[in-house]
Order: C-alpha cells, then sequence, then structure tokens
C-alpha cells in the first residue's frame, strides 16, 4: 500500500484531469446525469490499483484514467438500460422497521403518500439502490450485481438517496 504522499497525488492528478474524464464519459453516454457516478467508480478502481498506477509514466497515467473511464462509462451505459423503462409498484412496497434514521423518517410520517412522492422524485439511478436495499433488503453485493455497478458505487449511491431523501424528508415536514 503507498503512503499518503501517493494517494494526496493521485488526487490531485484527478482533479487536474476531471474535464477531460468527464468528456470522455459523456462521448459514451450522452448525458451529465450519471458523470459523477462513473468517474466515483473510476476513481476506486483505479485507487485500489495505484502501485499499477505509479508505475507508469505522465502520460501513461493520463492514458490509464482515459481508459478507465472509458471502460466504465460503457459499463454504466450498457447497465443503465435495463433499467430505463422499469416502474416500481410503490403501492406494494412493504415498510420495514429497521435502525436506519431515513427509514425512522419515513416511517414516523404522517402521510405515506408523501413519503412515496419523495422516493418517487429521487433520480433514477439514486431512487433504484434505495429501493433494493431498504425494500428489498438485498446486499450492496447483490444490488451491484442487478445493476451491473460495483459494490462502491452502490455505497455511494444509497448514502446520497438516503441524504437527499432525508432532505426532502424534512422540507415537505417543515411545508406541511
Amino acid at each position: 500500500m503507498l503512503s499518503n504522499k501517493y494517494n494526496r497525488i493521485f488526487d490531485k492528478l484527478f482533479i487536474k484531469n476531471k474535464k477531460l474524464l468527464s468528456a470522455v464519459a459523456l462521448d459514451i453516454v450522452g448525458d451529465r446525469a450519471n458523470i459523477d457516478d462513473i468517474l466515483m467508480d473510476v476513481y476506486v478502481s483505479v485507487g485500489r490499483n495505484l502501485d499499477k498506477f505509479f508505475s507508469l509514466d505522465h502520460n501513461s497515467q493520463i492514458a490509464y484514467l482515459c481508459a478507465a473511464t472509458k471502460n466504465s462509462a460503457i459499463s454504466h451505459y450498457r447497465n443503465g438500460r435495463k433499467w430505463q423503462k422499469q416502474e416500481i409498484a410503490y403501492e406494494d412496497i412493504p415498510v420495514t422497521h429497521g435502525d436506519n434514521t431515513t427509514e425512522r423518517l419515513v416511517i414516523s410520517k404522517e402521510s405515506l403518500e408523501e413519503a412515496k412522492k419523495c422516493i418517487k422524485n429521487l433520480d433514477d439511478d439514486l431512487r433504484m439502490v434505495l429501493v433494493l436495499s431498504v425494500f428489498e433488503q438485498l446486499s450492496d453485493k447483490d444490488i451491484g450485481q442487478q445493476l451491473g455497478i460495483s459494490e462502491n458505487l452502490v455505497r455511494v449511491r444509497k448514502h446520497r438517496a438516503r441524504a437527499k431523501l432525508k432532505a426532502m424528508l424534512k422540507e415537505a415536514e417543515g411545508n406541511g
């Protein structure tokens, strides 16, 4: 494992080339909505192999990042198409009682309809991960396999979904 110095160098190099990597991903997926997820996946996957990454010269490092971005974007594009038209029957979703704060907010909400509306308003990629995690009670590994994304990306999306849902529910509670 490399030192924190190398992690900082990698972070700077990644940030410096974020526009280039975003452009590579955008050319493949065609919309900006998923670029952050793709770049997060690239960051995590390349970050696992920093020894190999730092054995390359500077130009090869950039090429490596671009290739990893291209592969991640292609995978994301292929796997994302499966879920584009899938509808979720929210009426059939059982509300489970868990220890998670977001789940407690959903359960304690006066109107379950408001919670359903908030879930429906989440971005598709966040909603799918949240529904599969909370309501279907699948593991991160199983969710990743079903959606064709890495476990790390599942955790990132789950965190983002819960944070957005929590904010939406608090805002709805304040307006109600």
